[in-house]
């Protein structure tokens, strides 16, 4: 499929060719772009099925910087955009997800470490930066850590189990001699 997009329409959004954002059935593609006489020629390859195309002139970039629940940066959570198109990129280093060349309108964002951790509504009507807090935290803990912790949990379960076997046993023989008395106790006599 062909699109022709008016140059003069870009002009008067001060928009260009690259600000365009094309999507079937939802998702973004990216069409092979031509310039000709008086615009662009914007072509789209795609299967015979019936799908839905999309335009979009006026879109905007969207930033979304996560931290975590110890307000330091979250570095490998996946983001999810739901709104006039669908997208879902991982944070970088710095904890930000960067999405350009969006369509405007009301998106729900995601976030997940994991399980689900942030959520919020953003209405994306220009470039924007946005902060979400998330319900979750990294850890860094060093293998000869957690082998400690776990001799220490060992060593503390050994010893429940001893004092429970002890007491069992202390309990069995309580009732074995309090049975045995029971049996040796003398008549009165009549």
């Amino acid at each position: 499929m062909n699109i022709f997009v008016p140059e003069k329409m870009l002009d008067s959004h001060g928009k260009t060719v690259l600000d365009l954002a094309f999507t079937l059935d939802d998702k973004p593609v990216k069409p092979e772009i031509v310039e000709v006489v008086g615009g662009y020629l914007a072509a789209i390859r795609y299967t015979d099925n019936p799908r839905t195309i999309s335009l979009y002139y006026l879109t905007c970039s969207l930033t979304i910087l996560v931290m975590d629940s110890q307000n330091e940066t979250l570095t490998l959570a996946n983001v999810s955009l739901t709104g006039p198109t669908r997208l879902s990129v991982i944070t970088n280093s710095t904890g930000s997800a960067y999405f350009c060349s969006l369509p405007m309108g009301i998106y729900r964002v995601q976030v997940y470490y994991g399980p689900l951790v942030g959520e919020q509504n953003v209405n994306v009507t220009q470039d924007q930066t946005i902060t979400i807090y998330a319900a979750a935290y990294k850890t860094e803990v060093e293998y000869a850590e957690l082998q400690t912790e776990y001799q220490n949990l060992v060593a503390e379960l050994n010893t429940i189990k001893t004092l429970t076997y002890i007491s069992i046993a202390t309990a069995m023989l309580l009732v074995a001699g309090t049975s045995i008395a029971r049996k040796q106790k003398p008549k009165a006599p009549i």
